[in-house]
């Protein structure tokens, strides 16, 4: 009886997503729509239903940098992906960059320029602010269904921002502008360097390659189809969780 009383918030929340990204004029597909309402849905959901919910969830890292066009097609395929596994993982996005005291105000260099810097540190300050897994995501899919170019630009974060029911200023701007964003992206850029993450972008499965998108799909064993990925994921749930 729980969980017939929640569908109807659940369409609520669905109307409320889409009536906000009308009103900042953020196209977003029906595809991408559908996901959002998932992402809603699955916090509801999970409160009640998850038999996932006392079980370890699988690490898995994704290293990009948020101006390159082999990480939107990535981040793109792994949408797909997520909207089935999310409940079972522990996802991380790290930037690679190469850390520079004279690059200001990160002490990063990026390799698409400062405006990539300003692009990781916005999503990882929404990352590190949301409410759930699924909200920053959706936060970055919003920045890259816009246009890669404007990536970093304030403008963008704040429609994005809009369009998981966050407000760019109240909830992440401290972070942007301050000295935490300017930790993340260094301690981001320091794990990528760790983990020998140099290619954007590049899938760690409980810190096991399991492929890079660089040009082309590239060291992907398993394949790389949001099925393929699936199936390594939970495999790897089932593992960790084996009594």
């Amino acid at each position: 009886m729980k969980i017939l009383a929640l569908i109807p918030a659940a369409a609520v929340l669905g109307s409320w997503l889409c009536a906000i990204c009308t009103a900042v004029g953020v196209a977003i597909t029906t595809a991408n729509k559908r996901a959002l309402l998932q992402g809603q849905e699955q916090v509801i959901f999970d409160a009640v239903t998850d038999g996932t919910k006392h079980k370890k969830r699988v690490p898995v890292t994704l290293g990009v940098m948020s101006k390159c066009p082999d990480a939107e097609i990535f981040e793109s395929v792994f949408d797909k992906t997520l909207a089935d596994v999310d409940s079972l993982v522990d996802l991380r996005l790290t930037y690679i960059g190469q850390l520079n005291e004279t690059m200001q105000p990160y002490g990063v260099e990026c390799k698409h320029g400062p405006s990539e810097c300003d692009g990781n540190v916005q999503q990882l300050c929404v990352a590190a602010h949301a409410r759930t897994q699924k909200e920053w995501w959706n936060f970055i899919q919003c920045q890259n269904f816009q246009n890669l170019n404007k990536v970093g630009d304030v403008s963008l974060a704040t429609q994005c921002a809009k369009v998981v029911g966050r407000d760019w200023v109240a909830d992440f701007s401290d972070c942007y502008t301050g000295s935490e964003g300017r930790s993340l992206l260094q301690d981001s850029v320091k794990f990528a360097q760790a983990a020998n993450i140099t290619k954007s972008a590049t899938l760690l499965v409980n810190d096991q390659l399991v492929c890079i998108r660089d040009g082309a799909w590239k060291d992907c064993p398993s394949g790389h189809a949001p099925e393929d990925f699936k199936r390594v994921i939970r495999d790897e749930f089932n593992r960790i969780n084996q009594q």
